[in-house]
């Protein structure tokens, strides 16, 4: 009888620890259902990333990109109507590099005036400007400061300066120039003469 009781308390404890086995692959069981819920989760949320959001965000980047580029053709070519002759006209490529044509024949850059050449740089500059002050919050927005902008420009071309000037809404431009017809587009007017070391008349 005593053989009987050892064995019994033996497969007792074998089926304590059975059940204790039993329930701790049934948490783990569950942790792994809970993992693979996650994972599943994740899968569908990469799947509708891959497929909607990434696309809706590259629509919309493109969009951007050809609101951006329309804005900035348009004000290009605006400005660039001021200072080139009716012969000419320009717009932005893809890769928004200046496009200039004479007419219905496209022209390369290396073939134009040094005239032209400006007015296609300054047409550039001062559309680059207007987006970008349409587009950002710099705090640099209300002021232009232009190089030499009439380098190379006929008297006449000069003389249209004076109408973009009345156009650009500026709170302050500053202009560095030799020209001498530049004063009469400015309010004040400071001269730097050089000789042995630089001198500021006003």
């Amino acid at each position: 009888m005593h053989a009987k009781e050892i064995i019994l308390a033996t497969k007792n404890k074998e089926l304590e620890l059975l059940k204790k086995k039993l329930q701790e692959l049934s948490i783990e069981i569950q942790e792994k259902e809970k993992i693979r819920e996650s994972m599943n989760k994740l899968k569908e949320l990469n799947f509708w990333i891959q497929k909607n959001f990434i696309e809706t965000v590259d629509r919309a980047e493109k969009g951007l990109i050809t609101q951006v580029k329309n804005e900035f053709s348009n004000a290009l070519s605006k400005w660039f109507a001021y200072l080139a002759s009716d012969a000419f006209s320009v717009e932005l490529d893809d890769s928004f590099t200046p496009s200039i044509r004479n007419q219905d024949y496209e022209m390369d850059y290396a073939f134009l005036s040094g005239g032209e050449r400006t007015s296609v740089a300054l047409a550039y500059r001062l559309a680059l400007n207007q987006v970008l002050s349409a587009h950002s919050n710099m705090k640099t927005n209300g002021i232009l400061i232009l190089d030499e902008p009439t380098e190379g420009f006929s008297s006449e071309q000069v003389q249209k300066m004076g109408k973009i000037f009345e156009e650009l809404k500026y709170e302050q431009m500053i202009l560095v120039s030799h020209e001498q017809e530049m004063d009469n587009f400015v309010d004040r007017v400071i001269e730097i003469t050089k000789d042995t070391e630089s001198k500021i008349l006003e």
